[in-house]
């Protein structure tokens, strides 16, 4: 006998799109809701908000437009999915409160990775400070010793 499903709400849900959305669909649809949620669409006092908003679509889309980013987030869905089958229903209040610490549980992931990919930035910048550093010192030893031996 199959297992009785209980669905979660999704990436597909918060796109507005099929599970089995292809790629078109998925891009279509986030086209569509950066219409409404772009910093540049939205006044100063809202900028925030939309920053926010669109840096967790953008997270979104990309895990969902990458085959093997989607195919694990396809697989813990399910296993949630299945495994919450058979616990008693969560009050309105209990579902807002999870549906909040996803919402900020997914920003810290992202912030995470701005985190890192920040610390790459400041790694690469240092390697080209450090490595035109040492191009200068070698220039200027060398100049010396062609000076001297002249």
């Amino acid at each position: 006998m199959a297992q009785a499903r209980t669905e979660i709400r999704t990436f597909y849900d918060e796109l507005g799109v099929g599970r089995e959305a292809g790629t078109s669909d998925i891009k279509r649809a986030f086209k569509d809701i950066a219409k409404v949620y772009h910093p540049d669409l939205n006044p100063p006092d809202k900028q925030d908000w939309a920053h926010e908003k669109m840096s967790r679509l953008n997270f979104i889309v990309d895990t969902l437009l990458d085959e093997e980013t989607r195919a694990e987030y396809d697989q813990l869905v399910d296993k949630y999915e299945l495994g919450m089958s058979g616990r008693p229903k969560r009050t309105a209040r209990q579902e807002e409160a999870l549906q909040r610490e996803y919402a900020r549980t997914t920003v810290e992931i992202m912030n995470l990775e701005g985190r890192y990919s920040n610390c790459r930035l400041k790694m690469m910048f240092g390697s080209l400070v450090s490595g035109s550093s040492l191009l200068t010192v070698l220039l200027a030893e060398f100049t010396s010793i062609g000076t001297i031996m002249s």
